[in-house]
């Protein structure tokens, strides 16, 4: 056998670039089948959570169909906004105000910060039915300082006495700095300085929590237009 007829019976290689291995995760009772290239590459606290299986690790968990990598507390339909986000960076698919605040949940959760600074808060930025009273609610859970602080100046600017629905979802602190600020404001104070300095304890925790995913604070004249996702493949 000569050396070209050798070099054609080698074993096959795996191109280092596309051959792409897969992850079966579980959410809730469906099974989705994704590349794992994703989340290896975009979510360091995703990979040190859990051990995504190799091709030769038969039983690994993520494996198979009968061995899926288990998301707990993760909902199917939060997971599969969040692939569809992921797969589609550069032209978002249309979901609810619900849909963003899921893959929200997610980014924080698994630290893909490019989806959660330029994708789902700047959706959720846009959308008319996020009420002053959701900024504030989401912000504090999902520690978006600038929707608290749009939350907390479009309450006090509205001028009138919170609902009581409102009340319970901001809490008594709130409420009351709320009362504070309106009683000072009246005055022809800026109502963005009287925010950060009447919350100043609560809005420094969040924006400190807020710079960990990488975030800064929008400018009025900006909208992100010339961001591009950092992603490298993109599947159609």
């Amino acid at each position: 056998m000569n050396k070209t007829e050798s070099s054609n019976h080698s074993e096959p290689i795996r191109d280092k670039d596309f051959y792409l291995e897969y992850v079966v995760f579980l959410a809730e009772n469906t099974l989705f089948n994704v590349p794992r290239y994703y989340f290896e590459n975009f979510s360091e606290v995703f990979t040190s959570m859990y051990t995504l299986p190799h091709g030769d690790s038969l039983n690994a968990d993520g494996s198979s169909d009968e061995h899926p990598l288990v998301l707990q507390g993760v909902t199917a339909q939060e997971f599969r906004s969040l692939l569809n986000v992921m797969f589609h960076p550069k032209s978002p698919p249309q979901l609810t105000k619900e849909g963003w605040l899921g893959v929200l949940r997610l980014s924080n959760m698994w630290r893909l910060n490019d989806i959660r600074n330029f994708m789902a808060i700047r959706q959720l930025n846009h959308r008319e039915d996020m009420s002053f009273t959701d900024k504030i609610v989401w912000g504090r859970c999902y520690k978006v300082a600038h929707w608290m602080i749009d939350g907390y100046s479009g309450l006090i600017d509205r001028g009138d006495v919170l609902s009581l629905d409102e009340g319970v979802r901001i809490g008594v602190p709130g409420t009351l700095g709320i009362w504070r600020a309106q009683k000072v404001s009246g005055g022809g104070n800026d109502t963005r300085a009287t925010v950060l300095e009447i919350f100043e304890e609560e809005i420094r925790d969040v924006q400190r929590e807020d710079a960990e995913y990488g975030s800064r604070p929008p400018s009025r004249r900006s909208n992100y237009s010339g961001w591009q996702p950092n992603f490298e493949l993109s599947l159609n």
